[in-house]
């Protein structure tokens, strides 16, 4: 992402979701249902809220969804502004000090 914006997982799968992805011999019986369920919440761990971010795929970092297909990480993400904290206080707007604008007790 550019210098004032961060990652955001939209979402994630390691497994496999169709068998056109990398799938050079053109295997017709791997599980193409295969999806790891936890996968956003690893790459989340990793990857939210930093500019770059690089992932190894291997045993350690996901488990095994479906033993015997080979599987392929995906995941889409969007670059967001990053929140800037700012130290200036904010301004009350004039209408929340309008006491007119609150409705009487028994309005509840």
């Amino acid at each position: 992402c550019g210098p004032t914006s961060v990652i955001e997982i939209v979402r994630a799968n390691y497994g496999r979701f169709s068998l056109e992805v990398c799938n050079q011999h053109g295997n017709t019986v791997w599980d193409y249902g295969c999806m790891l369920r936890s996968t956003k919440n690893i790459i989340d761990k990793s990857c939210s809220h930093k500019r770059a971010c690089s992932i190894s795929v291997n045993s350690s970092s996901f488990t095994d969804p479906c033993p015997g297909t080979e599987k392929y990480l995906e995941v889409h993400y969007q670059c967001k502004p990053r929140h800037i904290v700012s130290t200036t206080k904010a301004l009350i707007p004039p209408w929340l000090l309008d006491i007119s604008a609150t409705p009487p007790s028994s309005y509840m």
